[in-house]
């Protein structure tokens, strides 16, 4: 009746009663049965049920309650130990360290100390609970199980007999430990329970075993809490080797040019780190429509620190999530009405940028407004068709997706939950992440010794760094190449990631080719520097023009058609003085003017 995967001495079982859910024995939790025990196994053949208790030898009890989702999880997990409910739902079985229990939108996650029916039992309904796959119980790294559950996360609590409560003593009791946590005294909470029905009607005895049950999970929790917070670091964060591990995937999954491969990589491998450096790039994907941006944000998604993936984004969402965003079909921001929005996202590339909540709070006077403040600050990977406006793009490492036409690609399924390479490069990110805080002082002192490099390198009354030390040679490498001002700050984080996975001079050449790219597309596409290279290239005279007849003539230039609005003459004449290319001026039936010719070939060799 046990399936051969659970019969190993690791695991424990409990005790159910005949067409029941619930264990009846005291301290089930911590008496459970192994498989071969007599007790357990004369119980099942008298024909009581029996539970399988999660926790032990790191099993772990996904229990799917929502019957539209049960299709998509065994298609999605039949390479595990599945066993089918008897009210048709489904309990997957995986290890892993993952030890949180959750209550889910879909059902709960059973991982430490809570049972689920066994198979072989039958269901109060009167069904049997029957397995599905007999697949040997897979492996999962904490951040695989953690990223299977995140989207039906919920902040219920799982009642003690391990069955999601939701009677009336199951609502009194999460309403008790919520205002523990809120730390509110026991006469209040006495105080306040009293506008429950159940409580309102029990004696002393039902209130105390409530509060103290209530108290007892409350510090269970903060004991989680504390022990999570001193975890020892498991190993070294293994550059080099995550790197390799990224690019295999993204060459697995996705037909991309061979340069971006790595830098996607490294960009990964930042988000885990991004908090140690003042300002963090964005990745634009600027993709024609089948070229696998959705793919390939899906895979950045899963890959990167707790990553979500948007196809619409909102105030709320930019400043009150953690974490790495992926947003897709990225065109409505650009939209009326999102201008706030495009505004928080100018500045959350960057270290500071905040944004300010009021929020209604009780007091004694009665209510009140304080301020909530909330840093913008995080990793972003952006996705569309029709291009970015010029700020954002400012703020973005641009790379052009096209169409793969290799269908040992395009063929690929997104099993990314379910794909061993994935799983291997997330169970090495896995080991190293603790160290996390031990590699945060070279990258913030890396960064901070940057400036002090610039002005000794620049300055004659400053004597040159030393060029045997390891960070000057870095400097030196990154001072050597063409890249400076919002460039170098959007690249910089990312040099210093470089040098860590051994790929430094890659992403150096690399930065510089997509440096020079923007360049040139600044100059095609700038009009204030397609004015100056209009105005540089007409014959040098002291004759008045009219305003109207040069915009004609730019248009012409620019290769405009007619039913293009822009530039129009109040344009040109207004940048004409803007840009100070107006020798002298005079009305005449119009505007009319003498161009500064001499100013627009200086600034046109600016440019090129």
């Amino acid at each position: 009746m046990i399936p051969k995967q659970l019969q190993k001495p690791e695991f424990r079982f409990c005790l159910i009663r005949k067409q029941s859910k619930a264990p009846y024995e005291k301290d089930w939790q911590n008496k459970g049965y192994s498989f071969n025990d007599s007790t357990l196994l004369e119980h099942i053949k008298e024909g009581g049920n029996y539970g399988v208790i999660g926790g032990y030898g790191n099993l772990r009890i996904l229990d799917i309650d929502d019957k539209t989702k049960v299709d998509q999880f065994k298609r999605d997990y039949d390479n595990t130990l599945m066993i089918k409910t008897g009210s048709g739902g489904l309990h997957i079985y995986f290890i892993s360290e993952y030890e949180t229990n959750h209550v889910l939108s879909i059902g709960e996650l059973r991982a430490k100390n809570y049972q689920c029916v066994g198979t072989g039992s039958i269901h109060p309904n009167g069904k049997k609970y029957e397995v599905l796959s007999n697949k040997k119980i897979i492996k999962l790294p904490k951040e695989m199980l953690e990223a299977i559950i995140k989207p039906y996360l919920k902040t219920e609590t799982i009642s003690v007999d391990g069955e999601k409560d939701t009677s009336g003593s199951g609502l009194e009791f999460r309403r008790c430990l919520a205002m523990i946590t809120e730390k509110k005294s026991r006469k209040i909470i006495y105080k306040e329970m009293q506008n429950y029905r159940k409580w309102a009607s029990s004696g002393d005895d039902y209130k105390n075993k409530t509060y103290n049950k209530a108290y007892d999970i409350h510090l269970q929790e903060k004991e989680k809490k504390i022990e999570k917070e001193k975890e020892i670091p498991k190993g070294d964060f293994q550059f080099k080797k995550i790197h390799k591990q990224l690019i295999n995937v993204l060459k697995y999954y996705c037909d991309l040019k061979e340069e971006y491969y790595s830098l996607i990589s490294v960009w990964i491998i930042g988000t885990y780190f991004h908090n140690c450096f003042s300002s963090y790039p964005y990745l634009y994907f600027n993709a024609m429509k089948g070229s696998g941006k959705s793919r390939l944000l899906g895979l950045i998604t899963f890959l990167s620190k707790d990553g979500a993936k948007l196809t619409s984004l909102t105030e709320a969402v930019l400043f009150r999530e953690n974490g790495t965003l992926c947003i897709d079909e990225f065109e409505s921001v650009g939209q009326k009405g999102n201008e706030s929005l495009r505004e928080l996202l100018n500045i959350a590339y960057k270290k500071g940028g905040k944004v300010k909540r009021m929020k209604k709070v009780s007091s004694k006077v009665g209510e009140d407004h304080v301020i909530e403040e909330f840093e913008v600050y995080r990793p972003i990977a952006i996705a569309n068709i029709w291009g970015m406006e010029e700020v954002l793009s400012d703020r973005c490492i641009e790379m052009i997706l096209e169409r793969s036409n290799k269908s040992i690609i395009t063929k690929l399924i997104e099993n990314y939950a379910r794909s061993s390479i994935i799983m291997d490069v997330s169970s090495t990110i896995s080991k190293g992440n603790g160290s996390v805080g031990s590699v945060r002082a070279f990258f913030e002192d890396t960064q901070d010794g940057w400036n002090n490099y610039v002005i000794s390198s620049n300055s004659s009354m400053s004597s040159t760094p030393s060029k045997s030390s390891k960070s000057s040679i870095l400097y030196n490498k990154i001072n050597n190449i063409n890249v400076d001002g919002r460039d170098l700050e959007l690249f910089l984080p990312l040099y210093l990631l470089a040098d860590k996975c051994g790929v430094l001079n890659e992403i150096l050449s690399i930065s510089t080719e997509i440096t020079k790219e923007r360049k040139e597309k600044d100059i095609y596409q700038a009009k204030d520097v397609e004015l100056y290279d209009f105005v540089s290239q007409r014959e040098e005279n002291n004759d008045f023009v009219k305003v109207g007849e040069l915009n004609k003539q730019f248009r012409e230039f620019l290769g405009s058609e007619e039913k293009d609005k822009f530039p129009n003459t109040k344009w040109v004449g207004i940048a004409l003085k803007r840009l100070k290319l107006i020798r002298e001026k005079k009305r005449s039936n119009g505007m009319m003017v003498i161009l500064n010719i001499e100013k627009a070939k200086e600034k046109m060799k600016m440019f090129k």
